[in-house]
């Protein structure tokens, strides 16, 4: 796979590191071909690279940069590029399939045909039906002029008026040219064939059988109609009886079955254990202590590389429901990622945990068994399942107004940019954990869900968004409903305003010797606030006066939340370190103001974090 980088250029493949694998991570795709060109086994190599990572690593090259990679690979490699990338949809894309056969016709003529005899003849008609018209000099005259240009075969039985491209390619008809004149080189009753199929063309008829030849290779590697597809995100409930693995491979067809794949590094099949693929899907593997990497051991090279196909068949789904384009290549590997994490989710979720000395023993054991008894699918839909309950925990938050003001604009207006990105990951209809969780000091990128952790830290992050909204109501007697309506008029208004503006005006408000409430503040009281950091030359409250913000908070909680069990809750860990943020929020808002600051400059201040004005 590659991403964007900083010079501009294809990113490092990333997603089949292996040592054993001539796709070697961390370099450039042009540099990884240069280095395989190079090697006296390229061809080897290249034929029992399977087709989906040898397409995926041509797309990230560059077709037009892929005629040496092209040139040595296998008919049956040939077709599955085909069905990769020259559909869109139930249409053939002329341009696409025109832009592979660029490169065939620049193999010799005998590698050329070899290649078509591989290809479905309805796919070469319907390419080719449009763009040609065809004599039959038996039987027929010729016109003496062309619509477009003449090409009249060796055999002289036809003569063929190749069409200018309807699509405005001047280069098609040149193209055609040329690979009709090397398909007559190459097998003279191939050629005849071809050209009397696409004389008696069946038009739209012969474009759908094309098609559904495809879809039923498709199918095989995981690719399926996208509502049949859907299925695969059917909940599921743990409390249910799980169901069992047949003893024949679950993820193929079993007519689609071939005694002789034997690998799965053979030219039909997905990737070899060999691939590396495991430790980039599953980065839990690198670690020797992991449950997978633990399971993984235990495992034969059979049944490794056999859940592995079973893996990226799911892979595959997910991106047919997904409606992920083949060629997306960074999706491709975010799918790859998240059907791997539910994979895992539901592994972990059935394994459970017991205590003990013999715990890691007895956990890998079972993990073990279930991956041999347990269909890979419905762990996808078990990990999948324990991802909607966090997300639906987050609906049932943002519709009790604990997140917004204005649900017809934002479910997340009242929460930080940083909070906000990480409920709406959860908000997703695939739902992702913010790595945030993990460390608040982290970029805010997103990440597949893996662990049962990963779940736990989730739904304490909604919780205590929610223990938020009852600080404000329950413990300093805030009233909701009127909220927007305060709001309507200030800066920030409803829309833009965070807990931490309500937050910091209470306080603001109290510090002026007012009762502590969400007033807006005009902009002569920044005057007195500013005074308070007189002198004071750090962006923070000197102590007096942040312990006198606290006492508030704790006396306003004791006076009306009589439990001191209840209070305690509303003012946890996770609440304490928000209003410390409020707090140094509103000490650096303040520190930035003029020292002193006098009456007629407090009035040029549009707008201060932390604080709402009226």
């Amino acid at each position: 796979m590659t991403t964007a980088s900083s010079s501009g250029g294809p990113a490092p493949i990333s997603l089949f590191p292996s040592a054993q694998s001539w796709l070697v991570p961390g370099e450039r795709p042009k540099t990884i071909l240069d280095n395989l060109l190079s090697r006296p086994d390229a061809t080897r190599l290249v034929r029992s690279t399977p087709i989906q990572p040898l397409y995926l690593f041509i797309k990230s090259l560059g077709l037009a940069d892929a005629h040496d990679l092209i040139a040595m690979c296998l008919p049956e490699q040939i077709q599955g590029f085909l069905d990769l990338d020259v559909w869109d949809k139930d249409q053939l894309e002329p341009s696409r399939l025109s832009a592979w056969l660029g490169h065939l016709i620049e193999l010799p003529p005998s590698r050329l045909v070899t290649h078509l005899r591989k290809l479905d003849a309805e796919l070469l008609t319907t390419f080719l039906a449009p763009h040609i018209t065809v004599y039959d000099l038996s039987e027929e005259d010729a016109p003496d002029e062309a619509q477009g240009m003449f090409y009249a075969t060796p055999d002289r039985f036809f003569l063929i008026d190749i069409m200018p491209a309807s699509d405005g390619d001047s280069d098609r008809a040149v193209l055609i040219h040329r690979l009709l004149e090397h398909i007559y080189k190459g097998d003279l009753d191939l050629a005849r064939a071809i050209i009397n199929a696409a004389r008696w063309d069946a038009g739209a008829a012969t474009e759908e059988n094309a098609y559904q030849f495809r879809s039923g290779r498709m199918a095989d590697m995981g690719f399926i109609d996208f509502y049949e597809a859907l299925k695969l995100y059917q909940e599921v409930d743990p409390r249910t009886p799980v169901p069992k693995k047949h003893s024949i491979v679950e993820h193929k067809h079993p007519s689609a079955l071939d005694p002789s794949e034997v690998r799965s590094t053979g030219p039909g099949g997905f990737l070899g254990t060999s691939s590396g693929l495991w430790s980039t899907l599953m980065p839990e593997l690198a670690t020797p202590s992991s449950l997978l990497a633990k399971v993984s051991d235990e495992l034969p090279d059979t049944e490794r590389e056999a859940l592995l196909h079973e893996l990226l068949f799911l892979a595959n789904q997910a991106m047919s429901a997904d409606r992920v384009p083949l060629d997306d290549l960074p999706q491709t590997e975010v799918t790859l990622q998240r059907t791997a994490g539910y994979v895992l989710l539901g592994l972990l979720h059935r394994t459970g945990s017991v205590a003990g000395t013999d715990a890691a023993s007895d956990e890998k054991l079972r993990a073990v068994e279930t991956l041999r008894s347990v269909p890979l699918t419905y762990l996808f839909r078990l990990g999948y399942s324990l991802t909607l309950t966090v997300r639906k925990l987050a609906k049932l938050l943002v519709d009790s107004g604990a997140t917004t003001l204005v649900p017809g604009q934002s479910s997340v207006s009242l929460l930080t940019s940083e909070e906000a990105a990480m409920l709406s990951a959860l908000l997703e209809l695939r739902p992702l954990y913010p790595r945030a969780l993990d460390d608040a000091k982290q970029s805010p990128s997103l990440r597949p869900f893996s662990t049962l952790r990963d779940l736990s830290r989730a739904a304490s992050f909604v919780e205590q968004l929610a223990i938020r909204l009852k600080l404000f109501t329950i413990g300093l007697g805030l009233r909701h409903e009127t909220l927007r309506a305060t709001l309507d008029r200030t800066m920030p208004d409803a829309s833009q305003a965070t807990w931490d503006d309500v937050l910091g005006t209470m306080i603001a408000n109290h510090l002026l010797g007012r009762p502590a409430a969400l007033v807006p503040l005009s902009r002569q009281d920044l005057v007195p606030l500013r005074a308070l950091l007189a002198g004071h030359d750090q962006p923070t409250l000197p102590e007096l006066v942040r312990a006198r913000c606290l006492r508030l908070i704790e006396d306003r909680l004791h006076d009306r939340v009589p439990d001191e069990r209840e209070a305690h809750a509303l003012l946890g860990p996770a609440q304490r370190a928000f209003l410390d943020r409020v707090l140094g929020l509103l000490a650096t808002s303040l520190h930035s103001l003029p020292d002193p600051l006098d009456p007629a400059s407090a009035d040029l201040v549009p707008r201060l974090a932390g604080l709402i004005l009226s």
